[in-house]
């Protein structure tokens, strides 16, 4: 009788997920259940939980539908915030000597220790850490500066 009054009424929920409901709830509250129309009463128990699964649910969207929103903002201003950066990078590289320029795109290109990086300039260990400490903080002052300016600004 409870299945199919489920099944009529609330067609867009979960029939056994309702009916189990429902008999839990009767089950804790079996002193409260009348003896004249126990059927009305389960009736009712039903409604409720049904209500109280639909609000579940709408909450649920709600929430997801929410953090999809915040997900898509965080997400984007991510992307504005790299996109600028290497926009700032690049022009700021740009505007590097032409050694700086090729020391400091060596080191990102291959990431060589300071032992390989002085082979490969003909230098020694710590004037290749020297070369490549002097150009990062070059080219971090010129992004610094061009931020300040606002000159790369989309």
């Amino acid at each position: 009788m409870l299945t199919r009054h489920v099944a009529r009424v609330y067609v867009d929920q979960e029939v056994g997920a309702v009916v189990a409901s429902v008999l839990a709830t009767a089950w804790r509250r079996f002193e409260d259940i009348p003896e004249a129309r126990p059927d009305q009463w389960l009736k009712v128990t039903a409604r409720n939980i049904v209500l109280n699964m639909r609000r579940g649910d709408a909450r649920w969207k709600s929430l997801q539908h929410a953090a999809r929103d915040a997900a898509r903002a965080t997400t984007a201003a991510v992307d504005d915030d790299r996109r600028l950066e290497a926009k700032v990078v690049a022009v700021g590289l740009a505007s590097l000597s032409v050694d700086d320029q090729s020391l400091l795109r060596l080191q990102a290109a291959e990431e060589p220790t300071s032992e390989e990086l002085a082979s490969i300039l003909g230098i020694s260990a710590q004037a290749a850490r020297t070369r490549l400490s002097r150009a990062r903080q070059r080219l971090h002052d010129v992004c610094e500066q061009l931020l300040a300016e606002g000159e790369v600004l989309p």
